[in-house]
Parts: structure tokens; sequence; C-alpha cells
């Protein structure tokens, strides 16, 4: 039948070009529909192959237990090579195409060179110019992949840092990934001054002139973000708190949740998110109650009006009481009772204790301050706090039993003896 067809078609004669060509134009159609799909089922099978070989063999670059490149890179880049090539084909064909069917009618045969002026010569230029590249985009290719590889076995070498598998003398672990993250963007720095005289129009006017505007535009934009930044470092390196610790930053106080260059975020009691800049955190106060909890030294004060009527020792001994009590209340240190001021109608104490309990400390001085009230109350000693005041008469005086056994009645009686006396004479 195919023969017979193009038996038809040289038996047309010359007036009859037209129809010549529409069929010679069905012909390539067809063969250029036969060719793509060709072309789709030998990179279909390619790739399935190279697949199946590097899933078998398990290809990888190794470096002893150091997986550098696995294999799933690999094979991702074969495919993104053969999607490449399976491209670069297509295109090939459709033009051959294109010039072929131009040429089979009268009318569009001067359009194929124009075609190969519009289209051929550019690409014939583009591959000259590719060509006298070609030095430096060896060189771009080779420092990048250098690069590339030295990235890949930094990352190795840091996370058997943070692993504990590689020790460094006064390195510790919680150092590795951000030392990482800042000797890789050092890295890539330094490649893109590397690279960048042999980028393609480097030495084009209007390449600076948008190079420098960018740079301006990153000076001015980012002045807070670089002092977050070196904050952030300065944060890191010092250890003045780490993820999982309960810290205070000037009136916030929450668990560190996440810590990075820029920020830090902190999960409070209330279970809200807070992000603060690291350039505040630095220039502010932080007070870290972990290592002070973990070794069972956290210290936690509560303080009591007590009267002048109830002696000293009797509200020592009362809340030394509440604090045996409570579980969470580290007994060393022992808590000690101070007396901190006088006040109009009463003494001020402060119990301060240590615990270990994780912080908040909220439940453990909800905890103290219940059996702080239970104590008192079962000995019937009122707590004045904040402040209590009460019309009572003056010539009764509100003191304790002193230690040597004079009561206050005893002190009264000679007041008013003294009063008559003054009032006889």
């Amino acid at each position: 039948m195919t023969s017979s067809f193009l038996d038809w078609i040289r038996s047309l004669s010359w007036s009859d070009a037209n129809v010549r060509g529409t069929a010679y134009a069905v012909v390539a159609t067809l063969a250029l529909i036969v060719a793509l799909r060709l072309l789709v089922g030998l990179f279909r099978k390619l790739r399935e192959r190279y697949r199946a070989r590097i899933e078998a063999q398990q290809l990888a670059l190794r470096v002893q237990e150091w997986e550098v490149f696995a294999a799933s890179g690999i094979e991702r880049s074969v495919r993104y090579l053969l999607g490449f090539l399976h491209l670069l084909a297509a295109v090939v064909l459709i033009d051959i195409y294109v010039t072929l069917v131009l040429r089979l009618f009268p009318a569009t045969e001067p359009l194929s060179d124009q075609y190969f002026e519009l289209v051929i010569a550019p690409l014939v230029v583009l591959s000259r110019a590719v060509g006298a590249y070609a030095p430096d985009f060896i060189y771009v290719v080779v420092f990048s992949t250098v690069t590339f590889f030295g990235l890949k076995f930094l990352r190795l070498f840091f996370r058997a840092l943070e692993a504990g598998t590689v020790g460094i003398p006064g390195f510790y672990k919680d150092w590795a990934d951000p030392t990482y993250k800042l000797v890789r963007a050092l890295v890539l720095v330094f490649l893109l001054i590397a690279i960048f005289p042999h980028m393609p129009g480097a030495d084009a006017q209007a390449f600076t002139y948008v190079s420098l505007f960018i740079g301006a535009l990153v000076t001015l934009g980012s002045t807070a973000a670089v002092g977050n930044a070196v904050a952030g470092v300065v944060l890191i390196y010092t250890r003045a708190f780490q993820v999982g610790d309960w810290i205070r930053v000037g009136e916030t106080t929450g668990e560190v949740a996440r810590r990075t260059i820029l920020v830090t975020r902190l999960r409070n009691t209330a279970n809200e998110q807070v992000t603060i800049p690291n350039s505040e955190v630095l220039r502010d106060h932080v007070v870290n109650f972990s290592p002070a909890a973990k070794a069972g030294r956290l210290g936690l004060t509560v303080s009591v009006t007590i009267g002048y009527d109830v002696d000293w020792r009797t509200v020592e001994s009362l809340l030394l009481n509440a604090t045996k009590a409570t579980a969470e209340i580290s007994s060393d240190p022992p808590p000690t009772v101070l007396q901190t001021s006088f006040d109009d109608f009463g003494v001020s104490y402060s119990l301060r204790v240590c615990t270990g309990g994780p912080p908040p400390l909220g439940q453990i001085r909800t905890a103290l301050g219940r059996n702080i009230l239970d104590e008192f109350n079962r000995a019937g000693v009122e707590i004045l706090t904040p402040g209590f005041s009460v019309l009572r008469d003056g010539g009764q005086l509100a003191i304790p039993g002193t230690p040597d056994g004079a009561s206050a009645d005893g002190l009264a009686g000679e007041g008013e003896s003294a009063d008559d006396e003054e009032q006889a004479s």
C-alpha cells in the first residue's frame, strides 16, 4: 500500500506541485509522529534501565560509612540528563520537519531560507558563543562541582560532631549546626566572588549597574538582619541558653522553642509563641532557670506578713513545716526564713527555698502556698498580707510572751501603775 502511494505521488505532474507537497507533508508528519513516539519509548526504557541498575547496585558516593552523594541524587541527575537529551533530540527532529515541509511547497520554499536565518542562524551564533565561552564555562562547572562536594563533606563532618562520633576539645555539640551554616555561607560567598568574573556578560556595563543596584538594596535593607545575625552568633557561641531551657528576656518568660540566627522563639505558660529578635535578646538581660533547676537549686521566695503579737519563732517554725509538706522543695540547701521589714501592722517574713522542679514554678508555688495556709490556719495564726488594720485597745500591748516568762499583761499593768501615779501627782 505504501509503495503504491509513493508511485502515485511520483506520477503527479509538476503542475500538481501543491498536491505533491501535501502528500509529502503528510508522509513527513506521520514520520515525525512515529519518530517522536520512538524517542519517548527509547528514553523511557533508558530511564527505567538506569533506575533499576542504580537501585540494584545501590550506587552512591560513600566515604566509609558516610554517604556523600545518595543513590536518589544519582538517579535524579541521570533522569535530568536523559530529559535534556530527549528534549534536544525532539527539537532537532521538529526543526528538520519544519524545514522540509517549507521546501515542499513553491509558495513557502523561500520561507525555508528565512526560517534558517531566523532560527538556525541564531543557533549557530549561539553555538559559536558557547564554544568561545567553553573555557570559562568549564572553570565555573569545575569550581562549582568541587565546592558542592566540599560542602557535602563539611556537612558530614559537622553531623559527626553533632552526633558525638567525632570530637574536638572545647567544641560543643550544639555548635555544630550553626558553625556549618556559617562556613557554608562563607564558602558560597567565596564561590560567587571566584566565578563572577567568568560569568557571561560580567564585563557589560549594564550588568555592573544592576549589580551595584542590588548591592545597595541589600546593604540598606539588611542592616537590622545583619545586627540580628551577629547577635544570634554571639548568643550561640556564648551558650547563654539552649532549646528547651526556661528563660526570662525582659518581661517575657517561656521555654525556648527554637533558636535561629535571626530570632529566638519562646513558648510561655499560656502556650503562646513569642518571637524575639536576637538583637533585643542580646541587648536585654537573660535569666536562665534551667541550669539551677537541673541542679536542684532553683530559688523560690514566698513572703508573708504576720502581726507583732505572734512570736517570730512560731512563724519560722510554721513556714519550715510548710516546706517539709511540699515534695518539690529541696532540703539541700535547707530553706531559710528572713525578716525583711517591720511594717506598720506587722513583720514581713521571706521564705527562701530551692527546688529541682521544672520551670515554670507556678504549680510549686501554689502547692507551697497551700501548705503555708494550712499550717497557719491550724496554728490559729492570722496572715496580714498584704496589709490589715483594726481599731484596738491601745492599753493592751500587741506583743507575744517574752522568752524570760514575762507576759504582756504584766507589762501592761506596769504601764497602768505609772499612769495612776502621774494622775495622783
